[in-house]
């Protein structure tokens, strides 16, 4: 398992809110379960102060029974949120592990989901091994 370090902040709160750059969602943790909130992007990879050039996700959140989050909080490009979300997963080892993997991609704004989602979720299953969901900043999601 990869330690994270500083990037890693337990928590157990019932609603964990995740933002960047006025894109925003919340994961419900009604049971007050114990979760790991991992900054990745600017923390994990591309640290302040180090090179800014790592494709990855935003945030990582791994439940008590290790279920694995996987956010990327982004404006309109869906294309670039659903690489970072695979490449994130790539470079932490566990494209091929059996860890129950979702992943968001919590876009500004739906104008892009549609029937472009169908086929970003049907490929991300099949090459990650996960579940894929696209969604509108202010979504909310169970843990």
């Amino acid at each position: 398992m990869t330690n994270f370090g500083s990037c890693e902040k337990l928590t157990n709160n019932p609603i964990i809110p995740l933002h960047e750059n006025g894109v925003e969602v919340r994961f419900l943790n009604p049971k007050k379960t114990q979760v790991k909130r991992i900054k990745i992007d600017k923390c994990h990879f591309n640290p302040p102060g180090g090179q800014q050039n790592t494709l990855c996700c935003d945030f990582l959140l791994i439940s008590s029974i290790n279920k694995h989050h996987f956010v990327e909080l982004k404006g309109t490009h869906v294309a670039h949120g659903v690489a970072q979300l695979r490449n994130t997963i790539d470079l932490l080892g566990l494209k091929k592990s059996t860890v129950k993997k979702l992943a968001y991609l919590i876009t500004r704004s739906d104008a892009n989901i549609g029937t472009v989602g169908a086929s970003f979720k049907a490929k991300f299953l099949k090459d990650c091994g996960g579940l894929l969901h696209i969604a509108r900043s202010g979504s909310k999601f169970n843990l």
